[in-house]
C-alpha cells in the first residue's frame, strides 16, 4: 500500500508543480544526500512549531552523521532484500513470492516508510 500511495502522492505533487510552471520533482536518493538542496523552503507554520519545522535555507545539506546513518540503513535494507529476509528488531520476516502473493512486501514497505 505504501508504494501505491507514494506514487499517487508524487503524481499529485508533480501535477500541481507543472500547473504553475515548475519542473518535476527530483528523487532525493543516496546520490544526492551530500549535495546542497535548492531552493530553500519555509513552511511558515508559526510560533508553536518553529523549532520542529524551521525554514531550510537554500543550499542546505544533510549533516554528515545523518548521511552515514542513512547509507548504513540503506545497505541493511538492500542486504535483507538480497538474502530474502528482513531483520526487524528481533523478528525475521521472509520475503518472497508464493501462489500469486508477495510475502513480506508490507513489512518491506513499513521499513522503507519509516525512513521517509
Amino acid at each position: 500500500m505504501f508504494f501505491f500511495m507514494h506514487r499517487q502522492f508524487l503524481a499529485r505533487i508533480n501535477n500541481e508543480r507543472l500547473s504553475v510552471g515548475l519542473n518535476l520533482t527530483k528523487p532525493f536518493g543516496p546520490d544526492r544526500w551530500d549535495q546542497p538542496v535548492y531552493p530553500g523552503y519555509d513552511p511558515k507554520l508559526g510560533r508553536g512549531s518553529v523549532k520542529r519545522f524551521a525554514p531550510r535555507p537554500a543550499g542546505a545539506t544533510l549533516y554528515p552523521g545523518w548521511q552515514k546513518e542513512l547509507k548504513a540503513d540503506l545497505a541493511s535494507v538492500r542486504d535483507g532484500i538480497k538474502q530474502g529476509i528482513l531483520e526487524i528488531g528481533t523478528t525475521n520476516v521472509r520475503l518472497g513470492y508464493m501462489n500469486g502473493v508477495d510475502i513480506g512486501i508490507s513489512a518491506l514497505g513499513d521499513v522503507v516508510e519509516s525512513y521517509v
